[in-house]
């Protein structure tokens, strides 16, 4: 067995402070800089180990302002550990259901830092699958400054070859992931398109009595546009949200294109 860093040489583990799908997520501590970060324990059984693996290697290939960063990482013979920033854990939906009244400007604001981060992720052949509220997070408590966290669903594209994705959250799944044909940049543009109306609104677009009554409104492509809350909406806003909302993938607006629209 060759020599292997170990994460408690150069860390103090603290609390756990997250559980997901694929794995859990504790507070560490740098024992030379004292600097706070978050450790995932990723377990490598046969069944998690291709995406365990998968996870850490994009997170190695990208830097940027909007996307959580890969700081360190260590391997026992068991568990994949990926050592990454550490945030205040507020989600973007508390922040702005903390507000007593949240105006279209504030919510643009953190739209359109989504739409920069996809955009980047996508420049990178990345999508992320998996774009929900809780992988928004706040930076500080007084800013505005969003990260994009938790890669556990992404996946690197790989040119003329069709991908698939299994799927996380039914409130903000596209409709070709239900389906299961193809996914592609446009599966996040209809997640961001879910969370800008939700944020808007306070109100789910598609969210159904069950599951599965959530799926079908997906693929139906129910949208309350007359509820009282989304009736007061600009029209630059509504237009920007049922862009991202098309049933066919293709007709959804690039990230780049996201950002040139009115609304913004």
């Amino acid at each position: 067995q060759s020599y292997r860093r170990k994460l408690h040489s150069f860390y103090e583990v603290k609390e756990e402070i997250g559980r997901g799908v694929f794995g859990f997520v504790k507070r560490v501590q740098h024992k030379g800089n004292q600097m706070f970060c978050a450790a995932k324990f990723i377990p490598l059984r046969s069944r998690t180990r291709t995406q365990a693996y998968r996870e850490r290697d994009i997170l190695a290939t990208l830097s940027h302002p909007l996307v959580t960063a890969l700081l360190d990482q260590f391997e026992t013979r068991k568990t994949l550990i990926l050592v990454l920033e550490l945030y205040p854990s507020q989600e973007l939906l508390d922040r702005l259901f903390k507000k007593n009244v949240v105006t279209e400007a504030e919510v643009k604001v953190y739209v359109q830092q989504l739409v920069e981060g996809l955009q980047y992720l996508h420049s990178q052949s990345v999508l992320h699958l998996d774009i929900k509220p809780p992988n928004i997070l706040m930076v500080h408590p007084a800013r505005e400054d969003i990260k994009i966290c938790d890669f556990g669903f992404a996946q690197k594209l790989t040119p003329g070859e069709p991908q698939y994705s299994k799927y996380g959250s039914p409130e903000f799944v596209s409709p070709e992931i239900i389906e299961q044909t193809p996914v592609s940049e446009a599966s996040d543009i209809w997640a961001m398109g879910v969370i800008s109306y939700l944020s808007l609104t306070c109100s789910s677009p598609f969210a159904g009595e069950s599951d599965r009554a959530t799926l079908l409104n997906i693929l139906e492509g129910r949208v309350s546009w007359s509820s009282p809350a989304a009736a007061h909406l600009s029209d630059d806003a509504r237009n920007f949200i049922k862009a991202a909302l098309q049933r066919a993938p293709e007709a959804r607006p690039s990230a780049a294109k996201c950002l040139a629209h009115p609304w913004f």
